[in-house]
């Protein structure tokens, strides 16, 4: 099967990637706001910065300073990364009118045999499921007598009622026996 993209629709790659940009915005944010800060507290015991430049101690809390740069990274890459790739896709849409899509070959999924240089691949029988089907229970047995010539075993002598009443426990309910 083949398939060509010939467009893509401005509106709905906008809608999309700017809440995706805004996810992926936070949190390299986050990650830049721990390496920063890292980086500043490392800088703050060095002598290179005077005591007055950065003040970790009494200064702002770290954990704040990390969530805000979550946040602007956040705000910047859905603003900016969005623009930028509804540029592209423009540019995409424009070339695309000019010289055609971008042309996909899709296959099922099976056993796909490689095809030699200047042959179209074949695909061969569909793969087997590696699961084996159990078989069938076997079908329920009746209380009657087998139908054979030998003499039926005597019954027992009923329980007293007292262990009629302890077996009565272990019964199953009527709704789940065959009978």
């Amino acid at each position: 099967m083949r398939y060509e993209l010939k467009s893509i629709s401005s509106w709905s790659y906008i809608k999309v990637m700017f809440f995706v940009n805004l996810i992926v915005g936070f949190v390299l944010g986050i990650f830049a706001g721990i390496f920063s800060g890292a980086f500043m507290s490392i800088a703050a015991g060095l002598m290179f910065f005077s005591e007055d430049a950065i003040d970790v101690e009494s200064g702002f809390p770290i954990v704040i300073y990390i969530f805000a740069m979550g946040i602007m990274f956040s705000l910047g890459n859905a603003v900016f990364g969005t623009l930028f790739g509804a540029i592209i896709v423009g540019f995409y849409n424009l070339i695309v009118r000019m010289t055609g899509g971008l042309e996909f070959v899709l296959q099922p999924l099976g056993n796909i045999q490689a095809a030699a240089p200047g042959q179209q691949s074949v695909v061969a029988e569909p793969l087997k499921p590696k699961y084996v089907v159990p078989p069938p229970p076997p079908p329920p047995q009746s209380s009657s007598p087998p139908l054979s010539a030998s003499p039926a075993a005597p019954e027992p002598p009923p329980a007293p009622k007292e262990t009629e009443k302890d077996n009565d426990r272990f019964k199953p309910p009527d709704y789940m026996s065959n009978e």
